[in-house]
């Protein structure tokens, strides 16, 4: 079942979510790829292979599959396509983004408590003392997922969430911008990071 989203204040940005319920077949069919080409892997990772594919023929509104490459640290791109790529995956749920700008960032997540345990690993201590005491796990998630996608936009690694990235303060709304910021060394960049709670999903995402 694929979810399509776009931001409509920005034509040249393209967001797709899909929620993995079909077999591996029926992926297959869809991409129209043979299952006996597929990637060696488990069966998940079979399903988010054809998923990304799927999501990124779509959104390029091409009839063939679209060349995908990493480089050495991870970073997706479309060699064959004037667009910067990001990719997010989340136990049956899959993202992809699309944009016109140099580079691109999106994260999604399944909202559950045990983010409370491991908040002081990404959390600098000035960030603790901004989060507030109501609807704390939802902005944990959006602070954890603004960081995640300014790693994704940074993409040279490197990168300590706790101490190189910042998130400024924020009341929680079903949907808002947050700023944050990469700060490491000689490098300094602020980014507006959108942010969306559907459900159990917290949906982040920025361009560079």
């Amino acid at each position: 079942m694929a979810i399509f989203l776009k931001n409509p204040q920005n034509p040249d940005l393209k967001l797709a979510i899909w929620k993995i319920e079909e077999p591996v077949e029926e992926l297959c069919r869809i991409l129209d790829h043979p299952e006996s080409a597929l990637p060696a892997r488990m069966e998940s990772r079979q399903k988010e292979w054809l998923v990304i594919r799927i999501l990124t023929k779509m959104l390029l509104g091409t009839n063939t599959v679209p060349v995908l490459e990493y480089d050495e640290k991870g970073k997706p791109s479309l060699p064959d396509y004037p667009y910067a790529i990001s990719i997010t995956h989340t136990k049956i749920y899959v993202g992809v983004l699309l944009s016109s700008s140099p580079s691109c960032g999106v994260d999604l997540e399944i909202i559950h408590p045990r983010i409370e345990k491991i908040a002081g690993r990404f959390l600098s201590t000035e960030e603790q003392h901004h989060i507030h005491s109501n609807d704390p796990l939802q902005v944990l998630y959006i602070t954890w997922g603004a960081k995640e996608v300014l790693y994704k936009i940074y993409g040279k690694g490197g990168i300590l969430f706790k101490h190189h990235l910042k998130v400024e303060p924020f009341t929680f709304q079903k949907e808002g911008v947050v700023t944050a910021s990469i700060e490491k060394e000689n490098y300094s960049k602020a980014h507006s990071v959108h942010y969306r709670q559907m459900g159990e999903l917290m949906l982040t995402y920025a361009t560079e």
